[in-house]
């Protein structure tokens, strides 16, 4: 070994004395440790990125999902796929490079023992072996611990958003206690999953040193009588088998960390592929024209497998038009309405518009003429302005105040606070029912539609914010054709025409004048009751 160290401070020309060896140990160790940074950070930036990577693609695909696959979807899973499942496929790739180095490692170190002493380096390899094989049983309950853990935390992130989406009418009917107490139920069971978990991992991990121990203790014992025993060989060999076990150790505990993490990695695998097969098509490249008429000829539609929604249904609409749908609840207002949004696809029958099948003309183009207002108000946690502009830069500031106008919405904007710059808070809390709505409908107006399709969305608000609502819809007759769901009939009476659907089926057409008189129709009968 002197020899060596003499032969290399030769070949680099420096003089072996004390203070150049240390220095040179020195720079060593600082050398290493630049080196170990600098891996440190590429592998850093390497998982940090591929985080960044798979989070957008994820949550892109996600929100270029076709409507009928984002219905199965509970609410709060895609949360937890973008957080719990994506933690786990980084900590599965930070262990590659982890796993490449102990194994080199290993190598190294069994390749030294194996030359100083062959026999004692096979046999701590088999014991390892037989260890690792021996311990197989619970790596693989330890998956099983943590596919079920999975499951039981996709379900807390599904019961946090929607309990806190409802927190309003849970306190109303005093229902904290029992939410409370389903959740401390699923945290039990999580509680108790990973202490099996842990009592399972730590079985395999803390039985390595004891058995590494006995081993060398034998070792000792048998070499120590044995003829020729050298104590400075044997010290090696102890070290280096010692050194052994602990990739051992290490090989079982990435192994463990493996199996927990994998049920996550495959879960979100799966989930990607399908949302990456259920992206909403495009359609066709046609352009968006309608001068004439919105046409739907033997339009049927059907859930999968489940009894028909729609049948038989057969509407023209002019260009201009005012068309009012009516019919008790579960009738397919909302369906009607979806196919016509090509939210879905009809079962059979055809949409046209102009002649042309709606299919034919691009989704990107067909999405910014026809304008939908629900009943269900969706408000961003920002300004009036922003609300109403919405992502779309296009929309100068004369549209929005434009659009807020026609929405009869200018007066009490320009009552807030800050006017258009008023933050509406969360779900647009500061305002009223009749005020987030009139901002939904300036939202639409601001985009000049082509055809706007209004469901319920007069329904859950006061006599005062109906007229207002009512009165921009008047104010829009003639210029764009509009459709409106509703069950309050004083939205719809204004219509140039009435359809009134029932069990999937139109029941009757009609002015609203002619129906009223009617005392047959479904129209008198709802106009009548009470």
């Amino acid at each position: 070994m002197s020899l060596g160290i003499q032969q290399f401070f030769s070949f680099i020309h420096l003089d072996l004395r004390v203070r150049t060896l240390l220095v040179l140990i020195c720079t060593l160790f600082v050398i290493k440790a630049v080196i170990i940074f600098i891996f440190d950070y590429i592998q850093a930036r390497i998982t940090s990125n591929y985080e960044r990577e798979a989070k957008s693609k994820l949550y892109e695909d996600a929100m270029a999902a076709s409507w009928p696959f984002l219905l199965k979807q509970k609410i709060g899973h895609l949360e937890n796929y973008m957080t719990q499942e994506m933690k786990w496929a980084v900590r599965i790739l930070q262990m590659i490079p982890d796993l490449i180095l102990d194994v080199t490692s290993f190598l190294i170190y069994f390749i030294i023992a194996l030359r100083i002493a062959p026999y004692v380096t096979v046999l701590a390899i088999i014991i390892g072996g037989v260890l690792f094989l021996l311990m197989r049983p619970l790596v693989v309950r330890v998956k099983n611990y943590s596919k079920e853990e999975r499951l039981l935390l996709k379900e807390v992130s599904h019961q946090v958003n929607e309990n806190f989406t409802g927190l309003k009418t849970i306190k109303s009917l005093q229902a904290e206690e029992p939410l409370v107490d389903e959740g401390r139920k699923i945290f039990k069971q999580i509680e108790f999953l990973r202490l099996r978990m842990h009592v399972s991992k730590h079985l395999t991990l803390d039985l390595v040193q004891p058995i590494s121990v006995i081993f060398v203790s034998v070792v000792f014992a048998v070499s120590y009588f044995q003829k020729g025993f050298n104590l400075a060989v044997f010290v090696a060999t102890v070290y280096l088998i010692q050194r052994i076990f602990v990739y051992i150790d290490k090989a079982q505990r990435t192994t463990n960390q493996f199996y927990s993490g994998m049920p996550n990695l495959l879960a979100l695998i799966d989930f990607s592929d399908n949302v990456r097969r259920a992206r909403e098509l495009p359609g066709g490249d046609k352009k968006f024209s309608f001068t004439k008429e919105l046409a739907l000829r033997d339009v049927a539609f059907s859930y999968g497998k489940a009894r028909t929604t729609l049948s038989g249904i057969n509407i023209r609409i002019n260009k201009g038009e005012m068309i009012g749908i009516i019919g008790p609840s579960g009738a397919g207002k909302t369906t009607l309405i979806d196919l016509i949004l090509r939210l879905f696809s009809p079962t059979s029958g055809v949409i046209e518009l102009d002649g042309q099948a709606i299919s034919d003309i691009s989704l990107a183009e067909w999405r910014k003429n026809v304008g939908y207002v629900s009943q269900e108000i969706f408000l961003k946690n920002a300004t009036v302005f922003e609300n109403i502009r919405f992502y779309d830069e296009s929309i100068s500031k004369e549209k929005v105040i434009e659009g807020a106008r026609l929405a009869n919405a200018t007066q009490f904007i320009s009552d807030l606070p800050n006017g258009f710059e008023t933050m509406v808070g969360e779900r647009g809390v500061y305002l009223s029912a009749g005020q987030r709505q009139r901002i939904a409908l300036a939202r639409i107006l601001a985009r000049s539609p082509e055809l706007l399709i209004l469901d319920e969305a007069t329904a859950a608000l006061d006599n005062e914010s109906e007229k207002m609502i009512k009165l921009a819809i008047e104010n829009l007759h003639g210029k764009v054709t509009v459709i409106i769901i509703a069950h309050r009939l004083t939205t719809i009476l204004d219509a140039d025409r009435i359809i009134a659907i029932d069990d999937g089926k139109i029941v009757e057409t009609g002015a609203p004048a002619d129906l009223l008189e009617n005392h047959s129709s479904y129209l008198y009968k709802v106009n009548n009751i009470g």
